[in-house]
């Protein structure tokens, strides 16, 4: 994981950053961040994980 991770650093702490975002309308998510940000995000890790 480091090592994909460290391929795409910029990928890697654009995605992170955005699954901090608040949420985007009251359909995203039922806490304060926005869920559709953090499945982007999850999507993200697992591409790297398995690629």
């Amino acid at each position: 994981m480091a090592r994909g991770i460290a391929q795409r650093e910029k990928d890697y702490k654009q995605a992170l950053e955005a699954a901090d975002a608040q949420q985007l309308n009251d359909y995203d998510g039922r806490g304060s961040l926005s869920e559709k940000q953090m499945v982007a995000f999850c999507q993200f890790f697992l591409g790297v994980a398995l690629g």
